[in-house]
């Protein structure tokens, strides 16, 4: 047994966290030195999508993952192999933070990860040309990342995947998951249940429905009828994000006991604390021996 552990340790998948980091470093570095490729693909989005992405947020998110370990095989030595799950398919909007968070989580858990941007935005192809070459140039696996828009041929090739997370509008998702039989999961960001009750607030409510047209967000606006809002939200899927505009005591406490949603908003706009993440323990196996 001691003789197998070791010879698992020694090559399980040629996993070498130092390489990671390494490779991980450098593509921090080409981001930095490309900046004026990323503006030009952002400028081209915008002339197509009137959306543009502001590469200081991309960038911290290079600092966000810095700050958490990797996870792979550091405990081989007690009998436990920590790995990642293989193929991972991300179906998405596009949304350029959700590529890059998504190229620097693969890496950190031995994952092969295939983003299949339905917008097929410019930046998110810079971004996995950039990682590619990086990658390349440290002599890891090329085909770690790769970028589609034909999310379709995903039916035909269930097989060869491991998991499927969807991200965004939650019909969308159902109507995804009647035809797959793999394991699929649903992530929340992108999509946002609002219910108002309060005409005040109908500003408030209107530039947040702007803001998500212009930024590939979904949005579901609820008006008046609480009991029919919350059957509407709680429909289908789990939420992550929710919001209510009410000076309605009653309403508030129904809302806030009764939808299913990891946050809750309360007369007040969530789009500038709005951010995707997934943990890391989603993308990885551990395995007792």
């Amino acid at each position: 047994m001691k003789q197998i552990i070791e010879k698992i340790k020694n090559d399980i998948y040629n996993f070498s966290s130092k390489k990671v980091q390494n490779i991980i470093e450098d593509f921090q570095k080409e981001f930095g030195y490309n900046t004026s490729k990323l503006v030009d693909a952002v400028n081209k989005d915008y002339e197509r999508y009137n959306f543009k992405m502001r590469i200081d947020e991309l960038e911290k998110i290079f600092e966000e993952e810095n700050k958490s370990p990797i996870l792979i095989t550091e405990k081989i030595d007690e009998k436990i192999i920590i790995d990642g799950i293989g193929t991972v398919v991300v179906i998405y909007n596009g949304r350029p933070e959700v590529t890059l968070r998504m190229i620097l989580k693969g890496l950190k858990t031995h994952n092969k990860i295939i983003l299949c941007d339905k917008n097929n935005l410019k930046i998110n192809k810079v971004l996995v040309d950039m990682a590619k070459k990086v990658i390349s140039k440290n002599n890891y696996y090329i085909d770690v990342i790769n970028i589609t828009d034909r999310y379709d041929d995903i039916y035909s090739s269930q097989e060869m995947i491991d998991k499927i997370i969807y991200i965004g509008n939650k019909c969308d998702y159902i109507e995804l998951r009647k035809r797959l039989y793999i394991d699929t999961e649903y992530n929340g960001y992108g999509y946002i249940a609002l219910f108002c009750d309060d005409d005040e607030k109908e500003k408030n409510v209107q530039n947040i429905q702007l803001y998500c047209l212009t930024n590939f967000f979904d949005i579901d606006v609820f008006y008046n009828d609480i009991d029919n809002a919350i059957a509407h939200i709680n429909y289908l899927a789990y939420n992550e994000t929710t919001v209510i505009f009410s000076k309605n005591k009653e309403n508030l406490i129904k809302f806030m006991l009764n939808v299913k949603s990891d946050k809750i908003y309360i007369n007040k706009n969530p789009l500038p604390e709005y951010k995707f993440n997934i943990s890391d323990e989603k993308l990885i196996r551990r395995k007792q021996i």
